[in-house]
């Protein structure tokens, strides 16, 4: 397979698999079908081409036997809901997706490789919002480009690339490219015209500042000039927001700063026709059917089973009330386990990836994220990578901050 020249990086790269990694991390669809899941055929690709699979870790395999165990026991016992058996069978295995990676031997060169195709993602989808955002004109002056450019569905990609290139790829590019490369992000993140990623993001900025602090091993004068150069780098994306699309400051301003020290957000969580008062209203009524199921819940179905009111999406507004109506109780919790354990990995492996991850998960207070297909595979992904059988070799990893 082609490589990158080595003089560009310290890794070898297989350029398919990017290639490959990419159409999975990039929200495509045919027919209502996300090609990322192409992802789900590398094990059976790897099979036909005459490599053993990998047997998984204990845990996977145990909770892999519970969920098929759940959906067995939901089938039969949730008799009302017979006429969505196809569609509870297909939420099943797509959830089950999120395992597949684990039967392929995943090494350094894999990681690095998914690092840039995320990386790459994030860039094209950025530039394309850029692209969209400047081709409305004077329409992009006005809040309704919201609904033209922003989307929720890739915020949570913008801030894992963000982390990645920010803490070093291996791709060995200097500070100006690094630096154009991030602020082009920090634009397609702003130009989601999404809350929850400005919230997730911010939160993962406090994670690497205290992470930074905790683990300096420099001076305090080091330590301080590596945070003046973060807040350096902070105001350039503030101003290079404000040159590009200055009505993003009135829309946060309005939608999220002023909306919340004006006591307005109290106010509409209490309100099921605004947005927070929705999601509040949705929450409620999966705790409620989470306590009247606490075996079982929906049984791999989606809150659209409920048909809370006229119009409603389906969608619960958080990744962790979807899993947990989804699962039920007991399965969450083991969903949340292997949360933890893809943390702890990469909180000793990889610092961008963790520092991504943390923001990820603060993004899915608020919307899915591994629900969607190009979030299942970065969750597929990165529970392989945290899984290597014991006693391999572990992950090279040099911390190369901008």
């Amino acid at each position: 397979m082609g490589t990158i020249p080595a003089h560009l990086n310290h890794n070898r790269y297989d350029l398919a698999q990017i290639a490959l990694y990419l159409l999975c991390v990039l929200p495509i669809s045919i027919d209502g079908l996300g090609v990322n899941y192409l992802f789900t055929l590398i094990p059976v690709w790897a099979l036909l081409s005459g490599r053993a699979l990998q047997r998984p870790s204990s845990d996977v395999v145990l909770f892999m036997y519970g969920c098929m165990a759940m959906f067995l026991i939901s089938s039969a016992y949730q008799y009302e809901w017979i006429e969505f058996f196809d569609r509870r069978l297909i939420s099943f295995i797509l959830f089950m997706a999120m395992f597949f990676m684990c039967f392929v031997s995943i090494t350094e060169e894999h990681i690095a490789s998914f690092k840039l195709a995320v990386l790459i993602g994030a860039l094209l989808f950025s530039l394309n919002s850029l692209l969209t955002f400047f081709s409305l004109g004077l329409a992009a002056q006005a809040f309704e480009s919201k609904d033209i450019v922003g989307s929720q569905r890739y915020g949570f990609v913008y801030i894992l690339a963000f982390w990645v290139i920010w803490y070093g790829t291996s791709l060995r590019v200097g500070k100006l490219v690094r630096l154009v490369i991030l602020l082009t992000l920090v634009l397609g993140m702003t130009l989601t015209f999404s809350r929850a990623t400005i919230v997730a993001f911010g939160a993962s900025g406090l994670v690497a500042i205290a992470r930074g602090i905790v683990t300096s091993r420099r001076s305090i004068v080091s330590l301080v000039g590596r945070l003046a150069a973060g807040l350096v780098f902070a105001l350039l994306g503030v101003l290079a927001v404000y040159l590009v699309a200055p009505i993003i400051f009135d829309f946060f301003y309005i939608r999220l700063f002023d909306y919340i020290l004006s006591g307005a957000s109290a106010e509409a969580l209490a309100d099921p026709e605004t947005s927070d008062g929705t999601r509040v209203f949705i929450w409620t009524h999966i705790l409620e059917y989470v306590v009247r199921n606490p075996v079982t819940g929906a049984g791999f179905l989606g809150v659209w089973v409920l048909n809370l009111f006229e119009g409603f999406s389906g969608s619960s507004h958080s990744q962790y009330f979807d899993a947990l109506f989804r699962l039920g109780p007991l399965l969450f919790l083991g969903y949340l386990y292997f949360i933890l354990k893809i943390l702890k990995h990469y909180a000793r492996t990889d610092i961008g990836l963790f520092v991504g991850i943390t923001g990820m998960l603060v993004y899915g207070l608020f919307h899915e994220t591994f629900k969607e297909s190009h979030g299942t595979f970065i969750l597929s992904m990165l529970l392989a990578g945290s899984m290597r059988p014991r006693g391999s070799k572990p992950f090279k990893y040099v911390e190369n901050p901008i």
